[in-house]
This record gives C-alpha cells, sequence and structure tokens, in this order.
C-alpha cells in the first residue's frame, strides 16, 4: 500500500538522519491510514512512535509528547496489563 511505501521512506529518511523529511513521510503514511483503517487498529501505534521518535531525535518535544501519549493510550487499550510492551511504552 501506499502507507507502506511512506513508512519505509521516513524509515530510510530516519537513518540518513534526517528526521524533518522522516517526519514528513511518517505522517503522510499516518494521514493514509487514518482514512483506511479503524481507529483501534493496532498498526497506529508503530506509526505514532515512528513520529515521536523522529520529533524527539530533532529536539522537539511538544510535538514528539502528543505522540508518544497516543501510542501509551493505545497499547493500554489493547494489551494486558502486565504485558513488556506496556513497560517498555512508559519508559
Amino acid at each position: 500500500t501506499r502507507a507502506l511505501y511512506y513508512n519505509h521512506l521516513g524509515m530510510i529518511k530516519e537513518r540518513q538522519v534526517d528526521y524533518k523529511e522522516a517526519v514528513r513521510y511518517y505522517e503522510q503514511a499516518l494521514s493514509i491510514n487514518e482514512k483506511l483503517l479503524p481507529p483501534a487498529d493496532p498498526s497506529f501505534v508503530s506509526s505514532y512512535k515512528n513520529i515521536g521518535t523522529a520529533y524527539e531525535s530533532i529536539g522537539e518535544y511538544a510535538k514528539a509528547l502528543p505522540y508518544f501519549n497516543k501510542m501509551l493510550a493505545m497499547h493500554e487499550s489493547l494489551l494486558p496489563t502486565h504485558h513488556p510492551l506496556l513497560a517498555i511504552s512508559y519508559n
């Protein structure tokens, strides 16, 4: 899908340390998925993580935080209370 394509481009840009461009691609992927997938689809977790991490990498913490919060909220709603991924999300 196009969303997967944009996500891969974002990953490449992140590896090239071009975080602003990575964010642009990740947000395009997220936008496509928001139109195609149900709101509670687990694939949103990785989208939120990718965008939050890219923003964090360029020191834009205020922009990163909402994405990390969305990731955490999805983990809390999808995973059992003692799941290891929840611990990682809290970290």
